[in-house]
């Protein structure tokens, strides 16, 4: 499964239901769009998309209508040329390969986030989320080395409009990317819609570096790799 659709869910999950992403300076009421930008850090490059979605959600158990992904069939950018198929920018290599080479990781991010912020009105800017979530490629580093790379990519993020933590800039451990893949598959195929409960699909993901399987049972159980959560209609 593509892994810029785990993020994209991840921000379903943590934009969508809990309806804010600062406390104090987003809360996105009532039916109207907004933005969010994913780099997505993966072992084999560094890729970006912008969503639009739909703030829909009248309950807890409520996930937001994404309206647009960007870049789609229309988009024309020569950054397309390395793209990943399903349409994304992609920058390479990854940014595992730039350890101690703060010039490298400059010119991998700024081209990417200047696209992102051409995709999005400037009036929303100042109110869209951005993530950093990088996957294989820097888990495999030792942490202080992937701090390293994190720590020059909030730099550069810094210089542009977008809204960020430093926990939206970080790598996510396999049993997140697991179940992102998860949730992924399962709201494109509307197994998450509140108004009917049809069984859920399980994901073998075959990723650039890294290898998850995730499915749902019925029962808890004791156990590191089990995970309980309550999304949507499940």
């Amino acid at each position: 499964m593509k892994i810029s659709i785990i993020l994209l869910v991840m921000v379903l999950i943590w934009i969508g239901v809990s309806n804010s992403f600062i406390p104090g300076k987003v809360n996105f009421v009532g039916k109207q769009s907004y933005f969010t930008v994913v780099l997505d850090c993966g072992s084999t490059g560094t890729r970006v998309n912008a969503y639009e979605w739909l703030n829909n959600i009248t309950s807890n158990q409520d996930l937001p209508t994404l309206l647009h992904s960007l870049p789609d069939h229309s988009t024309k950018n020569p950054l397309q040329r390395n793209a990943c198929r399903d349409h994304c920018m992609q920058a390479e290599p990854a940014l595992d390969s730039f350890l101690h080479n703060s010039s490298g990781i400059r010119a991998a991010l700024e081209t990417l986030l200047l696209w992102a912020q051409q995709q999005i009105p400037s009036e929303k800017l100042g109110d869209t989320p951005l993530f950093l979530l990088a996957t294989a490629g820097l888990r495999r580093l030792p942490n202080e080395d992937a701090d390293w790379i994190l720590e020059n990519a909030e730099t550069i993020i810094k210089e542009y409009p977008f809204l960020y933590t430093r926990s939206s800039i970080r790598v996510l451990n396999g049993k997140e990317e697991a179940y992102y893949g998860w949730v992924a598959l399962n709201y494109k195929m509307g197994s998450l819609e509140n108004s009917m409960k049809v069984p859920t699909l399980g994901v073998l993901d075959l990723g650039g570096s890294s290898l998850q399987v995730v499915m749902e049972i019925d029962e808890s159980r004791e156990d590191t790799h089990f995970f309980m959560s309550k999304l949507g209609s499940i």
